[in-house]
């Protein structure tokens, strides 16, 4: 005969991050955790204050236009 083990559910812990991890947002409106890519940069940083990633260009991107500058390609 099989046994029936019963568990209580436990409940979760709160998954709320502490309140140096958020920045309110100024384009969504509230805190967010990551850059939501909605504003336009200014020097590298978003209307918060963090670094605006999208704002930034790798090595890549930076080839691609040093080479249209140099085809005399509008871009």
């Amino acid at each position: 005969m099989a046994t029936l083990l019963l568990r209580l559910r436990r409940r979760r812990a709160s998954r709320r991050l502490p309140p140096y991890r958020t920045l309110r947002c100024r384009m969504v409106g509230h805190q967010v955790t990551w850059c939501r890519r909605l504003c336009t940069p200014v020097a590298g940083r978003g209307i918060c204050g963090r670094p605006a990633l999208h704002g930034l260009l790798g090595k890549t991107q930076l080839a691609i236009q040093e080479k249209l500058r140099q085809d005399g390609v509008a871009g």
